[in-house]
């Protein structure tokens, strides 16, 4: 049986994440001694299959990418051996059932490079092992714990997440004010992972405070085109069409006005715009464009503007309601409907619109959720301390502890399989969702087991 029938790269992939196996010193096809000490971070995007991992090869550290085929052919077939793209890699891994080539990179350099034995993977010549035969290749102690345990590892976990995003904020809140901070989190959070630079870059060159006392200076009825215009000019997407580009009539309406206004502030404001090519587009879906983000962002500001960015987020958590409803209200809040014209659109570019398929929103449920639950929550937390509030924090983290669970991802799916938590052992929440999401990220993916047993309290001990 061929490799490519019993095995996908998928299931290298996951090997090389959660497996044990590359736990312990390992021999290279070159007879290089091979630790992993980092297993780099997944990459969704072109180029090697992990970035910036680090190896300690024959005692010496090194740092770059992990690429994995399940032939070592397949870096030739690929193509690899001539892109630059690949010179950073320093481990190749596949499943070559012969004796595989060489594996050079475009620059000449002979890669380390280890095969993974195919009985690893259960597979004993034509057959395929049963699940239970490959179980161990995943097995997690912590998952031989209790139930009790389990739910007391996650919780301190869950904790220790929210302290590190507290202390991480702290060091920021030296340099900003509480609504700069507010604004700039917020930024970071709309840029995802592939956009995170361009929109800290964006609420650095157009401040919140800015914002506002422009708002103030020009009549309400033009405050959407003046704060459109201002984040869409600094992020460089208000620049002069290509000569020829045919614009549809709506696009032509939306920005013309905006360019104009555009024009005169930035003059007045001496803002320098970033380039276009600053913002990433590449394998995200339209609806998480970031011009659809700004324009979210946009819209938020224009809500923050009569009390100010801090000031409203308190006055939601604080009014006199249950938390679990305050926590509702707070995600509500941050729910941006699109307008006419981001209903159909997604960029400014001519062939943006998307007249089939309507986006009903610019920042839906579950974006807003996981805004509250990693940002709005921990800085109020924050706030009540550095306050001396302590019914803001404890408040905040009320609210925090009985936010309804976000929506799940591979993370939060992987952990509660690897622990057995389902149906009614299921933890509910955001709050055991952050738990996971710690554990997996400090611990299971550096497999740092016996310091994941330590977090347990020590009452869970007995």
């Amino acid at each position: 049986m061929r490799i490519e029938d019993a095995l996908s790269e998928r299931d290298v992939h996951d090997f090389w994440r959660n497996s044990r196996y590359f736990s312990r010193p390992l021999l290279s096809q070159g007879g290089q001694t091979v630790e992993v000490i980092r297993r780099g971070r997944y990459n969704r995007d072109a180029g090697p299959d992990f970035r910036d991992a680090v190896l300690r090869l024959n005692g010496t550290l090194v740092q770059g990418d992990i690429e994995i085929h399940l032939t070592a052919r397949d870096w030739y077939q690929h193509g690899h051996h001539e892109d630059p793209g690949y010179n950073r890699v320093i481990l190749h891994l596949s499943c070559d059932s012969e004796p595989p080539p060489d594996i050079r990179s475009e620059d000449g350099r002979v890669i380390p490079a280890l095969v993974i034995p195919l009985h690893l993977f259960g597979l004993h010549g034509p057959g395929v092992a049963s699940a239970a035969e490959t179980a161990s290749l995943f097995d997690c102690p912590l998952s031989e714990r209790s139930h009790q345990q389990i739910l007391a590892t996650i919780e301190k976990a869950a904790r220790d997440r929210l302290e590190n995003r507290i202390a991480a904020l702290a060091e920021q809140l030296t340099e900003l004010s509480w609504d700069q901070l507010l604004y700039e989190q917020i930024c970071d959070a709309l840029g995802f992972a592939k956009n995170r630079q361009p929109f800290r870059e964006l609420a650095r060159r157009v401040p919140i405070d800015l914002i506002f006392n422009e708002l103030r200076l020009h009549p309400p009825d033009q405050a959407c085109e003046l704060v459109t215009a201002l984040l869409f000019g600094a992020a460089g997407f208000l620049e002069q069409a290509k000569d020829g580009e045919k614009w549809d009539p709506a696009v032509r309406s939306y920005v013309g006005p905006r360019r104009v206004l555009w024009q005169t502030l930035q003059h007045a404001l001496q803002i320098q715009p970033l380039p276009q090519g600053s913002w990433q587009f590449f394998r995200l879906r339209p609806q998480n464009f970031p011009t659809r983000r700004i324009a979210a962002l946009a819209e938020l500001v224009l809500r923050f503007f009569q009390a100010g960015m801090l000031e409203t987020v308190l006055r939601i958590v604080a009014q006199k309601k249950g938390a679990a409803e305050a926590g509702v209200e707070l995600r509500r809040f941050f729910i941006i409907s699109a307008s006419e014209f981001w209903r159909t659109h997604y960029h400014f570019k001519a062939g943006s619109a998307n007249r089939n398929v309507e986006m009903a929103n610019l920042l839906g449920e579950s974006r807003a959720g996981d805004l509250v639950v990693n940002t709005v929550l921990p800085l109020l937390v924050l706030y009540g301390r550095e306050a001396a509030a302590g019914s803001v924090a404890n408040r905040a983290l009320e609210v925090y502890l009985l936010f309804p669970a976000l929506q799940e991802n591979g993370i939060t799916r992987a952990m509660r399989k690897q622990l057995g938590l389902s149906g009614k052992r299921r933890p509910k929440g955001a709050f055991a969702q952050q738990g996971l999401i710690h554990l997996h990220k400090m611990y299971c993916t550096p497999l740092y087991c016996e310091p994941c047993l330590g977090l347990r309290p020590q009452a869970d001990e007995h």
